[in-house]
């Protein structure tokens, strides 16, 4: 139960779109659209023609991936091959979040780590933050999107999108939803069953991110959790809260983006014991998660500088 309890929040800094980085190389031409003379880099990392899709040219810079009607952004899920163009409107839609099985990408992992949740604030308001520096214990971790069907959990989540290992030091998948406006968490499993399996169900599912993003949207979720962990019957209940609290530019091993920060504070309650941990996710266009930062257990500070994990994209 004291390893479940350490990875259930890392579920923000795996689950999100790993589409661009699996299919990343050295000869990619763009890794968000600011790198484009349109304003728009393509899942494979070249970069869109300059117009708007119809021969008629746009300015450079200027966004020819999220259309808009009277009303606003329009929202729409992407495309079944998994495509997905990178733009900066400062609003990232579900339509530019690829989530799908099979998908992979390599994190840098440290944990136990001195960083900095608050960065550099910047003349425009806007943030930096730097990870492209060794941290101690610095390991690159293969990270992937699994398919559950056939997986011996398959039943028990008969919607779920893919799964995905929670932590570099825990072989327990977090069990996914993908749906048109949000990323649902709907369970925590061990990799095979028996004695010592763990299957954890979340009434209501947790939103770990909600669409479209942008700076100063907020979502919740009280859930119950219930079934086995390590083979034990367990109940308890965990408070999520969200906020895309601040955007600016993410340093990483592979490249640098624009992002919107997602802070989450989770409040689990075993008993009459209350646990809260805090993370941040930096994501941003197609990518998803470039980074992330886990805090301790009861870490008092909204901007920590000790985390029990750090993860960022590397090559």
């Amino acid at each position: 139960m004291a390893v479940l309890q350490r990875t259930i929040i890392a579920i923000l800094a795996v689950a999100l779109g790993l589409a661009a980085a699996s299919c990343s190389s050295s000869a990619r031409e763009c890794n968000v659209g600011a790198d484009c003379a349109s304003g728009a880099c393509n899942l494979n990392g070249t970069c869109a023609p300059v117009g708007d899709g119809g021969g008629h040219p746009v300015e450079a810079g200027k966004d020819v991936a999220s259309p808009k009607d009277a009303g606003g952004l329009e929202e729409s899920a992407p495309p079944p091959d998994g495509s997905c163009t990178a733009n900066d409107s400062g609003t990232i839609l579900r339509s530019q979040i690829v989530l799908l099985a099979g998908l992979h990408a390599t994190f840098r992992i440290a944990e136990n780590a001195t960083v900095s949740t608050a960065g550099e604030t910047l003349p425009d308001g806007s943030r930096m933050w730097d990870l492209t520096g060794a941290l101690p214990g610095d390991t690159d971790v293969l990270v992937g999107t699994l398919t559950t069907a056939g997986a011996w959990y398959a039943t028990a989540f008969p919607t779920a999108s893919y799964a995905s290992q929670l932590t570099n030091t825990s072989t327990l998948l977090g069990v996914f939803q993908a749906t048109e406006s949000a990323l649902l968490l709907q369970g925590v499993v061990s990799p095979a069953g028996g004695l010592t399996e763990t299957e954890l169900t979340y009434k209501p599912a947790v939103t770990t991110l909600q669409f479209p993003l942008t700076q100063g949207a907020t979502w919740s979720t009280s859930s119950s959790v219930n079934g086995k962990a390590d083979g034990v019957l367990s109940v308890y209940s965990e408070d999520y809260s969200s906020t895309a609290d601040t955007h600016g530019t993410m340093k990483t091993p592979l490249a640098t983006f624009d992002v919107q920060r997602v802070g989450t504070v989770l409040k689990r309650k075993v008993g009459i014991v209350t646990t809260t941990i805090r993370s941040y996710v930096f994501v941003t266009d197609c990518y998803g998660a470039v980074a992330a930062m886990t805090s301790k257990d009861n870490e008092p500070d909204a901007e920590f500088t000790t985390a029990s994990e750090v993860r960022r994209i590397a090559p």
